[in-house]
C-alpha cells in the first residue's frame, strides 16, 4: 500500500473520529438543553403578569425547583431563580418588575427580567404575598399566617417593616391602597388599619358583632378566604355557615364601602354539607360569588326534595338599602371537591369555579368544562388578557401549560414537561440517536 493511500485513510479516519466526537458534543448539549426544559415536575404556582404578556411558575427540573416566566406571544422561557425551597405563592408587583415568592424558607422579591439577584424580605415560612394597587407595600402572611402570631408588611419605598398581630382567625387584605383586617373569635370585627411610623393602628371600625349576639363559629381550615376586596369595596364572611346551620344563627356576608363608609349585611341562604364555601369577588367589585356543596334554601322551599350538590351562588353589589342582591344559583357539574380555586377574567365576564366549569356571568350559564379541552388532572387556572385562560395539566407521565379561549374550542400547548428517560431506562446511544434526530 502506497504512503499516499495510507495517508488518505488516516485523514478519513481522523475526520470520522472528529465527526463522532462532534456528534457526541451536540447530543450532550441538546440533551442538557432539553433537560433544562423537560422534567417529571409539573408547573406550580402559575400566575399571570399584570399586563397579561407573561406567566410565572415554578417547576422541578432534575431535582431542582426553579422559577421561570414564559412569554405568551413568543413562547420564550426565561429562568429567574434556581434551586429554591418549596414554593407556596408567586405574586406579581403591579408594575410587573418583581415577583414576591413565598417558600418554606421565607419570602423573596425576584426581578422578573433576570437582571439581578433575589432579595429576602421575610425569614419565616409564609403562604402568601399581596401588593396594594400602588405597589408601594408588600404584605406577607395575610392568609393564612403559618405561625398565627403576626403578619408582615414591607414598605418597598422606605425599606421599613410593619408587624401586625394576628391569630388563627385573622385575615388581612388590601382594598386599593387601604389595609383592612377581619378578626375572628366569638366576637368578630372588621376594621381599617393605618400604617404610620412603623406601626399599624386602627383607623376605622367598620363592623363588630354586638355584645348581645350569641357566640359565632369560625373555621379557617383549607384555602377558604373570608375577607376579599376589589377597589374600595370589601366583602367579608365573619362566621362559619356550617356552625351557623347548626346553631340556627343566620349565615351572613358583609359588604363595606370604604368611601361612603356604609355597611350592608346579607344572608347567604345556604346550608353547607361538606366543605366550607369559597368566596370570590369580581375584579370590578360588582359580583360576589360563593361556591359550595349543600342545599340552596330558596330552591328547597320550592321543592323540599331538591338534591344537594356543588353550586355557584351570585350576589350583585347594588347602591340601595339592600346592598347585595341575589342574582342566581347555578348547579355545577363537579363532584364538590375543589379542583381549582375560583378565578375571574379581568373583565369580570367569566369565571372558573369548582368542578372546572367555565361560567358566563352575564348569561349565568356554564360555557364548557375545562376537562373537555385539557385532558388529565388540572392544577391551576389563570386569566391573562388578551390571550385567554392559562391552564396547567398534571398527569402521571407528562404535564404542561395550555392556553384556551372561552368562545373557541380547543387549547394550545405553551410549555410541556415530560420524562427524559422512559420508565425502562435508555442508553446513551439511544439518547444520542434521539438527539441527532432532533427528538427530546
Amino acid at each position: 500500500m502506497s504512503s499516499a493511500h495510507r495517508w488518505r485513510r488516516r485523514i478519513v479516519a481522523a475526520v470520522l473520529v472528529g465527526l463522532f466526537a462532534a456528534g457526541i458534543m451536540v447530543a450532550r448539549q441538546h440533551y442538557r438543553r432539553e433537560t433544562a426544559h423537560l422534567s417529571r415536575g409539573f408547573p406550580e404556582c402559575l400566575v399571570a403578569s399584570p399586563d397579561g404578556a407573561k406567566v410565572a411558575f415554578g417547576t422541578v427540573v432534575g431535582g431542582s425547583r426553579n422559577v421561570y416566566t414564559i412569554d405568551l406571544s413568543t413562547g420564550k422561557l426565561l429562568g429567574l431563580l434556581y434551586g429554591v425551597a418549596r414554593i407556596y405563592a408567586l405574586t406579581w408587583a403591579p408594575d410587573g418588575s418583581e415577583l414576591a415568592m413565598c417558600t418554606d424558607e421565607g419570602a423573596w422579591l425576584v426581578p422578573t427580567d433576570g437582571s439581578a439577584r433575589a432579595r429576602p424580605i421575610g425569614s419565616s415560612k409564609t403562604g402568601d404575598a399581596a401588593f396594594p394597587a400602588s405597589g408601594r407595600y408588600v404584605g406577607m402572611g395575610f392568609h393564612p399566617p403559618f405561625d398565627r402570631t403576626e403578619a408582615l408588611v414591607l414598605d418597598r419605598q422606605e425599606g421599613t417593616y410593619y408587624h401586625i398581630p394576628c391569630s388563627s382567625s385573622t385575615e388581612l387584605a388590601w382594598a386599593g391602597d387601604r389595609l383592612v383586617r377581619l378578626t375572628g373569635g366569638a366576637k368578630p370585627c372588621l376594621e381599617e388599619l393605618r400604617l404610620d411610623s412603623g406601626a399599624a393602628s386602627q383607623a376605622w371600625l367598620a363592623w363588630a358583632a354586638a355584645e348581645s349576639a350569641p357566640p359565632l363559629g369560625w373555621n379557617t381550615l383549607g384555602p377558604t378566604r373570608r375577607l376579599l376586596a376589589a377597589g374600595d369595596r370589601i366583602f367579608a364572611a365573619p362566621i362559619d355557615p356550617r356552625r351557623a346551620a347548626v346553631t340556627d344563627t343566620a349565615a351572613v356576608v358583609l359588604r363595606v364601602d370604604l368611601v361612603s363608609r356604609r355597611v350592608w349585611q346579607a344572608p347567604l341562604g345556604i346550608r353547607v354539607m361538606d366543605r366550607l364555601p369559597e368566596f370570590s369577588v369580581s375584579p370590578d367589585g360588582r359580583w360576589l360569588a360563593v361556591t359550595f356543596t349543600g342545599v340552596d334554601e330558596e330552591a328547597a322551599r320550592m321543592d323540599p326534595a331538591a338534591a344537594d350538590g356543588p353550586r355557584l351562588l351570585l350576589f350583585e353589589a347594588v347602591d340601595d338599602p339592600r346592598g347585595l342582591v341575589r342574582r342566581g344559583c347555578i348547579a355545577l357539574s363537579g363532584t364538590g371537591v375543589t379542583a381549582v380555586r375560583p378565578s375571574w377574567s379581568p373583565d369580570s365576564h367569566y369565571m372558573v369555579v369548582r368542578g372546572l366549569d367555565l361560567v358566563d356571568i352575564k348569561t349565568r350559564r356554564i360555557v364548557c368544562g375545562l376537562h373537555d379541552r385539557v385532558a388529565s388532572q388540572i392544577g391551576y387556572a389563570e386569566w391573562t388578557p388578551p390571550h385567554g385562560l392559562i391552564v396547567t395539566r398534571v398527569g402521571p407521565d407528562e404535564s404542561g401549560i395550555y392556553l384556551t379561549q372561552p368562545d373557541s374550542p380547543g387549547a394550545r400547548l405553551l410549555f410541556e414537561t415530560q420524562p427524559i428517560m422512559p420508565a425502562r431506562g435508555q442508553s446513551f446511544v439511544e439518547r444520542l440517536l434521539r438527539a441527532l434526530r432532533g427528538g427530546p
